[in-house]
């Protein structure tokens, strides 16, 4: 085993390392060897070293193009996974993403939704994923996320909505351009049978009601939120259907913003 400080010493080589890597420019195998070894190291490492492994991923991100091949990656690993620590994994690394400003993973994990409507009109689940773990390289993070016997991997689309769920507090104005999508899919979501896709979809939708209406409103009309609770709090109190979750926040939101009544379609 290596000490902490010698670990510490050979992850932070990672980084100057990393600054190289332009993973749309490496073949099929020096990619997935590439992913599968920074994901292996998190999967390992992170809890004791979570700031350097941090700083890893970020610095992959800013590299163009990379956090397209980053979040292809994170959808293709957690949803061929029966374990919930490859989808925790996922939701980590994408958080390390959170706040760098780019539109590429918001709009990539947008995108994804659309595999969910497709889904339901052919009522089959699609698998678009390629198979990440034939290469000698991906074995050690294979056998650290063995299939769970009861498990399901989640589709592809509603891991999508986890991971925005996970950026969305960073990066919730870059969705404001994808709103009449995103609640569509949180909406139906909010009563997905599965803990997982539901829980997340409450997460999402509270953060972007906290980013875009109420830091919003809180800015210019302060006094209105001096009350013994927030929406945020409201909100996450509110129990039943997705229907009765979301006609419950509208009349959060009239509360704070009387003179502009908002009425429910």
């Amino acid at each position: 085993l290596v000490a902490h400080n010698d670990r510490r010493r050979l992850l932070s080589l990672v980084r100057p390392w990393v600054t190289m890597v332009r993973l749309g420019a490496l073949d099929a195998s020096s990619f997935l060897d590439t992913l599968h070894n920074l994901a292996w190291l998190t999967l390992m490492y992170a809890d004791d070293h979570e700031l350097l492994l941090h700083r890893v991923w970020r610095t992959l991100a800013m590299i163009p193009g990379n956090v397209h091949s980053i979040i292809e990656f994170l959808l293709s690993l957690a949803s061929t996974k029966r374990n919930n620590r490859a989808v925790a994994l996922a939701k980590r690394i994408a958080a390390y993403l959170s706040g760098i400003g780019t539109p590429d993973a918001v709009d990539r994990l947008v995108s994804e939704l659309s595999t969910l409507s497709a889904s339901l009109h052919s009522n089959r689940s699609i698998d678009s994923s390629p198979h990440l773990f034939s290469s000698s390289a991906s074995h050690a993070l294979h056998e650290l996320l063995p299939d769970v016997e009861g498990a399901v991997a989640p589709a592809r689309g509603h891991l999508a909505l986890m991971l925005l769920a996970t950026l969305s507090f960073g990066e919730a104005p870059l969705l404001q351009r994808h709103l009449p999508v995103v609640l569509q899919h949180v909406l139906l979501g909010l009563d997905f049978p599965h803990s997982l896709v539901h829980s997340h979809c409450r997460m999402l939708l509270q953060n972007l009601l906290q980013v875009l209406v109420v830091d919003r409103v809180m800015h210019a009309q302060p006094s209105l939120f001096l009350s013994d609770r927030t929406f945020l709090e409201a909100s996450a109190q509110t129990t039943g259907s997705g229907d009765q979750i979301f006609h419950d926040l509208l009349r959060q939101i009239n509360k704070a913003n009387p003179d502009k009544p908002q009425k429910a379609a």
